[in-house]
């Protein structure tokens, strides 16, 4: 679709991941505030861009954490029609002024008030939200008291909708791996900066210090500076894509693990990780279960200190989600 320079991916999603996405990400930053994040979401799939999709929710979710000073974050998906996706983030928070409403989905521009300033700003975010609501066809929109809380709400078209049935969980996954944290340094190459963003926040929630790139040529760079522990490497960017990279690291006697990422699982693409030099590679979407086992392969934990304030993505611009939305979504 391309209506105004809007540029977008459609691919089948379901919907269950994403919400697994959503509560991997926020699930320290929820338990840092002493709240509660509920996800209801229906069993389906559906023909969307999810890669869009994601990050109005990053930014939804994220705004009602910070705003939330006790109580609930719901978040509620529904199908109305059988071709449009509602979605609804509702929250107990401090509430915004009806006379504020209007300016909430503005270009540069902020709420101002007392309580919006005691809680850092008035939530950043919103008109990309808008415009990227906008060019999927759809609409957002507040419904909101002060001190009553606050539920942000959007509607898009969405089709070929169709029941997901969900594999049965691994066997060795367990809570206890929740608090787990690893003292090692990684870098995290990947050309797309909300799958980046995604990425680096997952393995923060490990207690991972996470340095980032955006192709191969920029990370060749870093490794020449800095030691890290585990590269993770995707394997299509531009200017200089995960597999040369590698090549050329290995060259130059890089002997560190190195971890490739890539939207196929097939054997061919392990072959390709493994000839390249990588000692393992990940298919995406990426999530906490596979970081985890990634991380669980290679590293001993250490013991817990703090929690990672885990993810702002206020400052995403749309040029850059629009960029994120031409390849497939970690």
């Amino acid at each position: 679709m391309d209506a105004k320079g809007f540029v977008c991916q459609l691919a089948r999603v379901a919907l269950p991941k994403i919400a697994d996405i959503l509560s991997d990400i926020f699930q320290n930053r929820v338990a840092d505030a002493g709240l509660t994040f509920e996800i209801n979401v229906p069993s389906i799939r559906v023909v969307t861009d999810d890669v869009r999709v994601r990050q109005i929710l990053l930014n939804l979710v994220g705004n009602a954490i910070k705003f939330t000073p006790h109580g609930t974050i719901n978040l509620d998906i529904s199908l109305l029609d059988r071709d449009v996706l509602r979605v609804e983030v509702k929250d107990s928070g401090i509430g915004i002024p009806r006379e504020d409403q209007s300016k909430l989905f503005q270009d540069f521009s902020q709420i101002e008030n007392s309580a919006s300033r005691r809680f850092g700003g008035s939530g950043l975010g919103l008109a990309i939200s808008k415009r990227i609501v906008t060019g999927l066809g759809g609409t957002i929109g507040v419904e909101s008291d002060t001190g009553k809380g606050s539920t942000f709400w959007f509607e898009i078209p969405v089709s070929s909708v169709e029941v997901y049935v969900a594999p049965p969980p691994k066997l060795h996954s367990d809570k206890a791996k929740e608090n787990t944290n690893y003292d090692i340094h990684v870098l995290l190459v990947e050309d797309q900066l909300i799958n980046r963003e995604i990425a680096k926040a997952l393995f923060e929630s490990f207690g991972v210090t996470v340095t980032t790139a955006e192709n191969g040529e920029i990370a060749l760079q870093r490794l020449k500076s800095t030691t890290y522990d585990l590269v993770v490497m995707d394997l299509q960017m531009p200017i200089m894509d995960g597999v040369t990279a590698t090549q050329m690291a290995r060259t130059r006697g890089y002997s560190a693990l190195i971890v490739g990422l890539t939207a196929n699982a097939f054997p061919e693409d392990r072959k390709l990780c493994i000839d390249a030099g990588m000692d393992e590679f990940v298919a995406k979407p990426v999530t906490r279960d596979k970081i985890s086992s990634v991380l669980e392969q290679f590293f001993s934990t250490t013991p817990v200190t703090e929690k990672t304030d885990l993810l702002d993505l206020g400052q995403l611009s749309p040029g850059s989600s629009s960029e994120a939305a031409n390849k497939a979504p970690a």
